[in-house]
């Protein structure tokens, strides 16, 4: 089953969001809604952000003062660990949720190929290896 904390954690899209976010690196909800843009301001970020911290999926890692913030704190977090899912964990989950669990996985992915594509990492080692074969499978397979 999937605990309390996780599900409370994973009810709402833009926490799904924020956590895969801060398994990237650390940041503020600020930065966050910079980030993903689509009309999410930061103090509704840091609703969720505050949400994610209260369940124990966020820890504060720093505090920023001074500069453009006029007094005002600009708190970094980060994701505590990273959300597995074992067999009947996943089963357990609402359709939406594994689909937008599942949508949320193959985006950062795709992310992370083309930021180590951008960044000429993808090819740096001699013995890096790459093989994509493209199948049609039953239900079985």
């Amino acid at each position: 089953m999937v605990s309390e904390r996780l599900a409370k954690a994973l009810a709402h899209p833009l926490r799904v969001q924020i956590l895969v976010e801060t398994n990237k690196r650390p940041m503020s909800a600020t930065e966050f809604a910079n980030h993903v843009g689509g009309g999410i301001t930061a103090s509704k970020a840091a609703q969720h952000f505050r949400y994610l911290a209260r369940l124990g999926c966020l820890e504060l890692v720093a505090t920023k003062t001074g500069g453009r913030r006029r007094g005002g704190q600009e708190r970094i977090y980060r994701a505590v660990q990273r959300s597995l899912f074992d067999d009947s964990s996943w089963r357990s989950l609402p359709g939406s949720l594994q689909g937008e669990v599942t949508s949320m996985t193959f985006s950062t992915y795709i992310e992370r190929v083309a930021e180590a594509v951008a960044a000429g990492t993808i090819d740096a080692r001699q013995d890096r290896h790459l093989t994509w074969i493209a199948m049609h499978l039953d239900q079985e397979g």
